[in-house]
């Protein structure tokens, strides 16, 4: 919280400077989205800029979601590390730890998860994946749907890059 006032006027003015920044990237085509950025728990900008979508003409807002794809794995393998430096969890437990249900939850880690040697298929080469785009994810649907499916190779066997692991 702010306590004084030219902490105040210090913090408008960072806000306005981002806000004039931003604008002129707009203008340049440098940039389009939506950006918040807080310090010590005070929001100094919250905005959307330029179109979300331009074939429909939809501007981009605050709250704006955004498709962002395998960028979430590193939102991911932090929380997951932060977890474990608390000694909430272990990268080296099996996720049977956790979806006891799981096919092959024993077999697999959530470090193998993470460095992408689970042997848990794509999701994009799988048959009905048009049917699986057009769905709405949730946790559990996604683990209904891979918990049908083979592993493709065994579990710390060989790494392959792909979106579901």
């Amino acid at each position: 919280m702010v306590s004084d006032g030219s902490q105040l006027l210090s913090l408008l003015d960072a806000g306005q400077k981002m806000t004039a920044y931003l604008q002129a990237c707009l203008a340049n085509r440098y940039f389009m989205g939506s950006v918040l950025v807080a310090r010590a728990g005070e929001i100094l900008l919250s905005a959307g800029y330029g179109m979300a979508n331009l074939e429909h003409d939809v501007p981009n807002t605050q709250k704006t979601k955004f498709r962002i794809g395998s960028i979430t794995k590193q939102f991911t393998a932090t929380a997951i590390l932060q977890l474990q430096e608390q000694g909430l969890l272990s990268v080296h437990q099996k996720i049977s730890t956790y979806l006891p249900d799981y096919p092959n939850g024993e077999q697999i880690s959530i470090h193998q998860l993470l460095n992408h040697t689970s042997g848990i298929p794509n999701f994009n080469e799988l048959d009905n994946f048009e049917q699986i785009t057009k769905i709405k994810v949730t946790l559990d649907n996604l683990i209904a749907r891979f918990s049908g499916e083979p592993l493709e190779f065994t579990s710390g066997e060989r790494s392959t890059h792909i979106l579901s692991r």
